[in-house]
């Protein structure tokens, strides 16, 4: 999915391409050298050890975007989404790798988090993140009705509220709010019209499904292992399809959301 944006937008694509395993990047600061280990300042204010692998460009990038008001919208959204993670002892960090160094460093399960829920496994926590971060995908997809800042389901109420308040009733799509509801309608359409290009793909010995069972069949005839297609990226395992799929869901009808907003703005 393309998606032509302009101004401060275009910036979007970045902020909202920081996966749930790397919620990290907000923590880290400064460059990772290429093979070499850095000191990043974490949340708690001191230094600690971040390997290569932990995404402190990408955090650092996206700082750049701070001045941004659309892309500052776009990353408390995405803030507020369900996402994974993790506790070693008694510190709950963002980083899936830093974690697993400080559980074996300190020879310490690690466990996932995820909201108020706390697994010992890692697929029973992917298995309930991919569930919430599809019921936010629906929640995106609705018209709320937002009046002073809360958000209210009843067009009706949210009327009666704006009339008592003598100010007006903003409607609210995929993390944004429109001045009118034509303008939510068809940033709602966009968003509909962009998603159907968002689906899970089944290769199996390099041909393409499109529905599981017909997948599984062939690959139990030929033998050979099914890998799971989200776009340009792939994956063995199911489970993880599936989370990756609810991410994108989320991440596209953010964007769209934004350049509806951005254009309508303009």
């Amino acid at each position: 999915m393309k998606t032509k944006v302009f101004g401060c937008v275009a910036a979007i694509g970045l902020v909202l391409a920081v996966s749930t395993a790397s919620a990290y990047a907000g923590e880290c600061k400064g460059k990772a050298a290429k093979g070499k280990a850095v000191a990043v300042k974490a949340k708690s204010g001191c230094d600690k050890p971040c390997d290569k692998l932990c995404p402190c460009q990408g955090a650092k990038t996206a700082s750049k975007d701070s001045g941004c008001p659309i892309a500052k919208r776009v990353h408390a959204v995405r803030a507020s989404m369900p996402a994974m993670r993790y506790r070693v002892g008694e510190e709950v960090i963002g980083c899936s790798k830093r974690a697993a160094f400080m559980a074996e460093k300190a020879d310490k399960p690690m466990q996932y988090l995820v909201g108020e829920e706390t697994f010992a496994g890692k697929t029973e926590a992917v298995v309930r993140l991919a569930a919430l971060l599809e019921e936010e995908a629906e929640s995106l997809q609705s018209v709320q009705f937002v009046v002073n800042g809360e958000t209210h389901h009843c067009p009706k109420t949210a009327r009666t509220v704006a009339e008592k308040s003598r100010t007006t009733v903003a409607y609210r799509v995929g993390g944004f709010d429109f001045a009118s509801k034509e303008e939510a309608e068809k940033a709602l359409a966009s968003i509909h019209e962009a998603l159907g290009n968002v689906s899970l793909a089944y290769d199996v010995g390099g041909k393409s499904y499109h529905c599981g069972q017909t997948a599984a069949a062939k690959s139990e005839e030929t033998g050979k292992k099914i890998t799971y297609v989200i776009g340009d990226e792939e994956t063995s395992y199911e489970k993880s399809a599936k989370l990756k799929l609810a991410e994108t869901k989320v991440r596209t009808i953010v964007e769209t959301a934004a350049a509806a907003f951005q254009a309508s703005s303009s």
